[in-house]
């Protein structure tokens, strides 16, 4: 694993995975994000690079808040197909169907 680090900046510039590194990865059954982030973080023990276990903690924070909008979504989504479902049912033939379908495209 070869990691770049911006030169005078607290950030990382690029990761490079070697060939083995992703086999060995799909070979034990990890994601080879994980695997990645796993290596990283030795990495970031080995080099005594605080500020990475900082930012690490910020994103974790900040998955709590994605999750919260993933959830939204999908809430959302469920409740635009009930209401697809249910003028699907209205009488109008091909009025109706095509209604559906336009908000079948509202899902995100």
């Amino acid at each position: 694993m070869i990691v770049r680090k911006v030169r005078g900046e607290n950030r990382i510039k690029k990761v490079t995975l070697t060939a083995t590194e992703v086999a060995f990865a799909k070979k034990i059954g990890i994601p080879v994000e994980k695997y990645a982030q796993n290596c990283l973080v030795l990495i970031a023990k080995k080099r005594k690079w605080k500020w990475f276990f900082n930012e690490e903690k910020k994103m974790k924070e900040d998955d709590d808040d994605i999750q919260d909008y993933v959830n939204q979504r999908e809430e959302r989504n469920k409740v635009l197909e009930e209401v697809a479902k249910e003028i699907e049912k209205l009488p109008f033939g091909d009025t109706a169907a095509s209604f559906a379908i336009f908000v079948r495209d509202m899902k995100r």
